[in-house]
């Protein structure tokens, strides 16, 4: 809320100065609080939390497709399926053998307890179980990597391979993204590198949705910076219900750091001189030339990080050739319309 003109009577007499200058009529500014935050503007790319490309682990023919392009899978999920006959035969001729071994030990174990064979017999006996029931489960792995299945939950992309075709390892079959979180990854200089923390607020918008604003945090920053660009790359969260945004859009990314309240004023109230900014302060009806230091510049007003107390009357308008101690009389905006206080 723009803090209104604080002004006095203007009827009032001129303080008394026998033989000086008549009192100089300006218009003041109360200083008061006011909301500033530091914005940093930067460019960042899209990409999902969790993204692969799906590839077999061995080289077969297809015999299933189970996923359409584009579609939403749960982990877990059976995308694709290899010809998996012969491994199918080697794991019900392993689990036979297991079985026997099983009946083996059992009756390798009732012989014992008869003392009939020795226990080094059943030791034997039992290993061999062991070594049947690892067999068992190295052909079971073998045929399960003949079924692609979702590793996590996402969106599939679309398919680059077709029904009994031959694929080998490596050989792409989709890409699957989890993106109902996006990851906004961007840089920014490393002099600004203080300013960044996790969970500092972030927005971004993106061209193909000019209208619309995404809100997000800021995860995690890397644990260096560029030696050549000198900047440092910072991740940011953004969730993505609708899954509007897609992986390497193009993201504008204004990040809203070291939200403060701090004294303000008018940018009218600013007498630059040379690299040194200065406000008149009126103080007992005299005019105070004040250095000051200033911070944040928002339309119409600038933050005072020092120079200028909350409470303090500083001339806004009329205050040209004002010097130290020269009196001043505070003038009603009601007696004489300035152009510009409806700002």
């Amino acid at each position: 809320m723009v803090a209104p003109w604080i002004t006095a009577c203007g009827d009032a007499p001129p303080p008394s100065n026998s033989g000086g200058p008549p009192a100089q009529r300006v218009v003041v500014h109360t200083v008061a609080e006011r909301e500033f935050v530091d914005r940093i503007e930067a460019l960042g790319t899209a990409r999902a939390n969790e993204a692969t490309v799906l590839t077999p682990n061995v080289a077969e023919k297809i015999t299933e497709i189970r996923f359409r392009d584009g579609a939403q899978v749960r982990k877990g999920d059976v995308l694709l399926r290899l010809d998996d006959r012969s491994e199918r035969a080697e794991l019900a001729a392993a689990r036979a053998r297991l079985s026997e071994r099983q009946d083996a030990l059992t009756r390798a174990q009732d012989l014992a307890a008869q003392r009939v064979v020795s226990e080094a017999e059943v030791d034997l006996t039992r290993s061999e179980l062991a070594t049947a029931e690892a067999e068992v489960e190295a052909v079971a792995a073998h045929v399960e990597d003949r079924t692609i299945r979702a590793p996590f939950d996402g969106v599939i992309g679309l398919r680059t391979v077709s029904l009994g075709a031959l694929i080998a390892p490596g050989d792409p079959i989709a890409t699957l993204a989890d993106i109902d979180t996006i990851k906004a990854d961007f840089t920014i200089p490393a002099r600004r590198y203080s300013l960044l923390q996790p969970g500092l607020p972030i927005r971004a918008t993106t061209a193909g949705m000019p209208d619309r604003m995404y809100e997000g945090t800021i995860d995690s920053l890397d644990n260096e910076v560029d030696p050549v660009t000198r900047t440092i790359t910072a991740r940011a969260l953004i969730d993505n219900p609708d899954r509007a945004l897609r992986p390497g859009m193009l993201l504008e990314i204004e990040l809203l750091a070291d939200r403060r309240t701090s004294p303000a004023v008018p940018e009218a109230a600013l007498m630059p001189r040379g690299d040194t900014q200065f406000l008149t302060v009126v103080v007992d009806g005299k005019a105070e030339q004040r250095a000051v230091q200033i911070g944040m510049r928002t339309p119409g007003w600038v933050e005072i990080r020092d120079g200028v107390a909350i409470g303090e009357q500083v001339v806004i308008r009329g205050g040209q050739g004002l010097s130290d101690g020269a009196a001043v009389e505070i003038q009603s905006p009601l007696s004489e319309r300035q152009p510009d206080e409806s700002r």
